[in-house]
């Protein structure tokens, strides 16, 4: 796996410790379920194991979560971090 990330993502991640934590989220609509990826520097209340860890950013993810070959970070207009698998919104 290969994180991609600008260099703001990365700095907010560094600043707030080096952890990002994703974990999947389920978004219903009309043609059922799908996930998303949700991401945070703040661990959040789950069980999560250490997916990868690069250039002093270790990335934490729920133990099974089939790993992807690249986890895009991006650092949002309001200072929010959004993450994606293998550069697509949705996962699964």
């Amino acid at each position: 796996m290969r994180l991609v990330a600008r260099a703001a993502a990365r700095e907010r991640i560094r600043e707030r410790g080096g952890a990002l934590y994703v974990w999947p989220r389920a978004i219903r609509c009309c043609s059922g379920t799908v996930w998303s990826l949700e991401a945070s520097t703040e661990r959040p209340d789950r069980e999560l194991a250490l997916l990868h860890a690069e250039d002093g950013i270790a990335i934490y993810a729920p133990p099974g979560l089939l790993r992807p070959r690249a986890l895009h970070v991006e650092l949002e207009r309001r200072e929010r971090l959004a993450a994606y698998w293998d550069d697509q919104a949705l996962i699964g």
